[in-house]
């Protein structure tokens, strides 16, 4: 790139300016032009209403004068800036003449041209910005590719700032970014914690229906800005970030400074960044015409924090060339315990005719095996068949062959390698060729301790019409068979879920009423004292503590709720501001302003810069953070494709389990008797004993925590009960209200009229009407259940008198491997808010051992 014009002048202070016009395919001898009056103007476009502004954009205007001999050159200038790429063009400010430090750098604005129409020689100004909104139409990828694994918040930070045009004018050394912290992670006492914290990439961008959307650079930088408050912005031929509400009020700020690559400079360095205002010596004069003035004081500061989307951890295509040898991995992200996650593999098999086929070999299944790796456990859930139990399958010539029925065994995690989770798929003709489209579909059991780390890796193996299988078999069935598909891993942690929003909040007793509202969080901490979605990690990929320190006040907080109490802190009374025209030899907009034995900050500057006045808006820095309180709401809100909320695996387990999405716990559930009642164990004994049913009235102390009362009733508070493996989801569809329920298997015991299953909710409105749909079937004949609801009202306390009434039943005869509608309508209920309501399976018909009901219920309260 070369420079195609050039001035240099001296300001009324005696110091000397150079500007420059630069184009990168300009190859001449530069033009000296004549500067207008002003030499430049360096205007920072602050909001004015916001003390902290994450992003502040810079543009400056050059005042040319260009004489006659001269304007044939410019005329050739202008049009190629108006024809050529934005990029092309850019102005380069130094503060000094040849050799001077750079000062500020933009990309010429070909929009912003204004000529004088007068005789020659004309005034000519043009205008460039610094490229900072540029950023808005960049994704937040590596030129297209996506990103991937954890980076700590300097590489995120240097990577967008790299994306702006302007870059090739700072040299592989020269000071590119400076930073202050203000943040600190509670778990440690680090000098710099943009060094120390980051975020996985993965966590920023957003799936839609299986497509990946990028968020744009701006936007993510406009995150790491306002969640660790502070303020991006270019000054001194530099970047800097840094917490401008909070800045050190002394003659001194220390400072960490990297180069465009990334690498440190220097380290906690002192910078005399503090300047008077003052009518005398080498400070800041005020010049007549100023004025003070005053930001409201706000009552409260609120954020949201939102995850955007349930991003998968893992998705990868794949073909039949992958199977048994591809190993699909997540080095970055950490499963803490009691996590759990979902895995999608939507398969499609082409089975090519093969008339070779005779007997048991014409059919086939292919048994879906996946090894899932997440740090040193591995996931299992077996497959299999029942010898004798089969069903009729049809082939292409219309022959019927009877094949073996699939079953699947209990999930679980344990560190034995060999573990794999498994499904079958449905009946396959191969012998005169067959398409078949299969979606497996698992939510994991909880993981029982941290796992760093997630390896996935799959394979299918063949079994013929009667359960034979070995090598061999599976060998020449995918030798007939093409195969494709892919593998989409999500993360649920069993206590929250993607598409969740946290209100962080805080407020005051001052006598203001503005609320201020912040931009919405896709950074930060989940309900949950572990991170999993959009949370700040820390160094090495461990998940951060929730708590966070800053450097005025060690109370640990979550860093979104620091961040709504430092700024209703700095605005619980109203903030004085500054609008003065100061004359100084150098104002810089990282210069914390001394006035009248207060500290101030700009908000908003423009510098005429052969005049050296700064007609500058500047705002008081001052913090009272005493009589301030502070709430974390939790809101429920949409889910991922196939994504489970509040999913909870009962079984036989010992320790209370949470719903975190309402921050619900239930006790632990205890076999069921045959007279249809319901046992719950005493979370302060080890006795069973204590029973939902409906004809007894309990008299006996009966623990059940339930959600804390919080006001709020617009949310289904869920609990999950049942000796049988269930998933659950939580959600609500306009104006009903929604729980779904979905069990490998609705009634699995062989003795009739025990109750196998059951679950309910505590209403959260009013209603009159219960309407309960599902759907069942069965694999066994004469299989017949009852479904039953109950109702009463929700317990105070540990001690409570609690009776069930039977609202209603509906008697089920499912129909062998036939998905059939079952429903229950009952009105005229008169439920409060905060009823509880229990649906009951009983087994009533069937002999078989096999005995099983497979199929989902729903329920709705309008």
């Amino acid at each position: 790139m070369a420079v195609r014009f050039f001035s240099e002048f001296k300001d009324d202070k005696g110091e000397n300016w150079r500007v420059e016009i630069h184009d990168e395919d300009f190859s001449g001898t530069a033009s000296e032009y004549t500067s207008g009056a002003s030499g430049f103007e360096l205007t920072y476009n602050g909001d004015t209403e916001k003390p902290l502004q994450p992003i502040v954009g810079s543009s400056v205007m050059v005042p040319m004068i260009i004489p006659s001999e001269s304007f044939a050159d410019f005329e050739q200038f202008e049009n190629d800036l108006l024809t050529a790429n934005e990029d092309r063009f850019s102005v380069v400010i130094y503060d000094d003449f040849t050799g001077g430090d750079l000062y500020w750098v933009g990309i010429l604005q070909p929009e912003q041209i204004d000529i004088s129409d007068e005789s020659k020689p004309r005034k000519i100004e043009i205008t460039a910005a610094d490229d900072l909104a540029n950023l808005k139409g960049v994704e937040y990828t590596d030129d297209g590719t996506p990103y991937e694994g954890l980076e700590m918040f300097v590489i995120h930070l240097i990577r967008i700032l790299n994306k702006t045009r302007t870059t090739q004018h700072w040299g592989a050394n020269d000071l590119f970014l400076s930073t202050q912290k203000y943040f600190t992670p509670a778990l440690t006492a680090v000098a710099n914690t943009y060094e120390v914290t980051g975020f996985v990439y993965e966590d920023i961008y957003i799936n839609k229906n299986g497509d990946i959307e990028y968020p744009n650079c701006y936007d993510i930088l406009y995150q790491i800005c306002e969640t660790l408050q502070c303020t991006i912005y270019q000054a001194r031929g530099r970047w800097f970030l840094l917490p401008r509400m909070y800045l050190n009020t002394s003659n001194f700020y220390n400072v960490n400074e990297y180069k465009k690559n990334g690498v440190g400079l220097n380290s906690n360095i002192q910078r005399a960044y503090v300047k008077p205002i003052f009518q005398g010596g080498n400070n800041a004069y005020r010049l007549s015409g100023g004025e003070f003035s005053h930001l409201n004081a706000i009552k409260s500061a609120q954020r949201r924090y939102t995850f955007k989307g349930n991003v998968p951890l893992i998705d990868e295509q794949f073909s039949k060339t992958d199977l048994g040898v591809t190993t699909w991995t997540n080095n970055e992200f950490i499963l803490p315990s009691g996590g759990s996650l979902l895995l999608n593999i939507p398969i499609q098999i082409t089975q090519a005719a093969d008339g070779s086929r005779t007997g048991n070999a014409r059919a086939i299944r292919y048994e879906i095996q996946v090894t899932l790796k997440c740090g040193t456990y591995y996931h299992k859930r077996t497959a299999y068949t029942v010898p004798g139990l089969t069903s009729g399958f049809n082939l292409g010539d219309g022959d019927s062959i009877q094949m073996v029925v699939p079953y699947t065994n209990a999930k679980s995690w344990d560190t034995t390698s060999t573990n794999k989770t498994e499904a079958f798929t449905s009946a396959i003709d191969a012998e005169f060729g067959d398409l078949e489209n299969y979606l497996f579909q698992i939510v994991t059991e909880a993981i029982p301790g941290d796992g760093a780390g997630i390896e996935i890796e799959l394979d299918l193996v063949a079994i013929e019409a009667d359960g034979d299988t070995d090598s061999t078999i599976a060998a020449d069935a995918l030798a007939d068979a093409t195969v494709t598909g892919s593998i989409e891993l999500y993360v649920g942690d069993g206590q929250s879920s993607s598409g969740d929003e946290i209100i962080f909040s805080s407020s005051t007793d001052n006598n203001a009423r503005e609320i201020f509202e912040l931009e919405d969080a896709l950074l930060g901490d989940q309900i949950s004292d572990v991170a999993t979605r959009g949370a700040i990690r820390y160094l090495g990929g461990a998940y951060t503590e929730q708590d966070w320190i800053n450097d005025i006040d060690t109370t640990e907080l979550n860093v979104n709720e620091l961040l709504v109490r430092e700024h209703l802190a700095l605005r619980k009374y109203p903030v004085k501001l500054l609008r003065h025209t100061l004359y100084s030899p150098r104002i810089h907009f990282d210069e914390v302003m001394t006035y009248d034995g207060d500290t101030y900050c700009f908000m908003s500057m423009k510098f005429v810069a052969n005049k050296c006045e700064y007609e500058a808006e500047l705002f008081r820095v001052q913090r009272s953070s005493t009589g301030i309180t502070g709430t974390i709401g939790e809101t429920t809100g949409g889910t991922g494709p196939g994504f489970s909320t509040g999913q909870l695996d009962q079984g036989n387990n010992t320790t209370e389990q949470q719903i975190a999405s309402v921050n619900l716990r239930v006790a632990e559930v205890a076999p069921e008797d045959a007279d249809g009642s319901l046992f719950v164990r005493s979370t302060a004994g080890a006795e069973y004993g204590k029973t939902f049913s409906d004809s007894e009235t309990l008299t006996a102390d009966v623990d059940l925590p339930l959600p804390k009362a919080n006001g709020n009733t617009e949310y289904i508070a869920g609990v999950l009960v049942g000796l049988d493996r269930f998933e659950s989801e939580l959600y609500e569809n306009g104006e009903d209200y929604i729980i779904n329920g979905k069990d490998e298997a609705l009634v699995t015991s062989s003795e009739v009229g025990t109750v196998v299953a059951h679950y309910g909710y505590i209403l959260p409105v009013n209603t009159e009407t219960i309407i309960v749909k599902g759907q069942a079937f069965t694999m066994t004949s004469g299989l017949t259940f009852e479904m039953k609801v109950l109702s009463g009202d929700r317990p105070s306390g540990a001690s409570a008198n609690i009776a069930l009434t039977n609202r209603g039943s509906v008697s089920q005869s499912p129909t062998i491997a036939t998905m059939v509608n079952f429903d229950k309508t009952i009105t005229g209920l008169n439920l409060s808010a905060g009823s509880l309501v229990f649906i009951s399976f009983k087994k009533t018909g069937g002999t078989d051992i096999n005995d099983r009901v497979f199929g989902s219920v729903s329920i709705f309260a309008t």
